[in-house]
């Protein structure tokens, strides 16, 4: 049997609308969770500066009310993020949140 694992989850404006960061117990991973109205809070946090993958959800812009992911890898999370916003890449995700 499959012990169970615990999840500890911080929200960091005090609500779960917004910047929450999540790790699981003896794991060194690291989650984090904004909408993109809240990028610049989110990249400021020291944990975006780590290597990792990034899921960026949104509706297709094609597809009317569709979903759609893109999934990238990176260095530096946060950098990253940013360069999507800047080169308006969020389109790969449609508009993301």
């Amino acid at each position: 049997m499959t012990k169970g694992r615990s999840i500890r989850l911080f929200l960091a404006d005090g609500h779960p609308g917004g910047i929450i960061t999540a790790e699981i117990i003896n794991w060194t991973g690291h989650v984090l969770v904004a909408p993109q109205s809240r990028l610049a809070d989110l990249v400021k946090r020291p944990e975006a500066g780590r290597t990792g993958i990034y899921i960026l959800s949104g509706t297709d812009p094609d597809g009317g009310h569709k979903p759609k992911v893109y999934v990238g890898e990176t260095d530096n999370v946060g950098k990253r993020l940013i360069q999507h916003r800047h080169r308006g890449r969020a389109g790969e995700a449609g508009q993301w949140h």
